[in-house]
């Protein structure tokens, strides 16, 4: 162990190293509770070739923005139609913007369940976010909901046959 000489530098913390670590543990905490979630938004897609259109569109999908990404690399599609990794690329930014999280969203069905005017259009849309829901691997809440669409239209044989396909799907995988 090195001891403590004053003037050397060789020692206990001072307070300016103290104050640096504060001002680190400061900045990391504000970059976790604000992460950069729009960089510097690309031009126009119009203006662009095919790379810079896809490297705009993967970014985009790279920092989580995949509806903002899909008119980027859908230029790039459209310019270079040749390349599986722009059709996968593509492929994946819609997907992936199905289930984006942004304000408003998933509101509209339940706002067009409110808006239905009698209990088989209230089903329909139920019966929808259901096989929404058993798409994305939430069979348990898509059977839950076809449950609930079936108590609204118990004479549909369409309704009733999702419903049981599903279930079998969930008993033998």
């Amino acid at each position: 162990m090195i001891p403590f000489r004053p003037g050397t530098g060789i020692g206990p913390p001072g307070r300016a190293v103290l104050r640096a670590l504060a001002t680190f543990a400061v900045a990391v905490a504000w970059a976790v509770a604000h992460p950069a979630h729009s960089i510097c938004a690309p031009g126009p897609p119009e203006g662009m070739d095919a790379l810079q259109a896809y490297l705009a569109g993967v970014d985009l999908a790279r920092l989580g923005q995949s509806s903002e990404s899909l008119p980027y690399l859908h230029r790039a599609l459209a310019l270079r139609p040749d390349l599986w990794q722009v059709h996968c690329d593509y492929g994946a930014a819609l997907i992936n913007s199905v289930s984006e999280a942004r304000p408003g969203r998933g509101g509209t069905r339940r706002r067009a369940e409110r808006l239905a005017s009698n209990s088989l259009d209230s089903a329909h849309v139920i019966a929808i976010r259901a096989h929404a829901l058993a798409i994305w691997g939430l069979s348990w809440n898509g059977l839950a909901e076809y449950v609930r669409a079936q108590r609204l239209d118990s004479v549909s044989a369409e309704l009733r046959g999702r419903k049981e396909r599903l279930r079998r799907t969930m008993r033998i995988p």
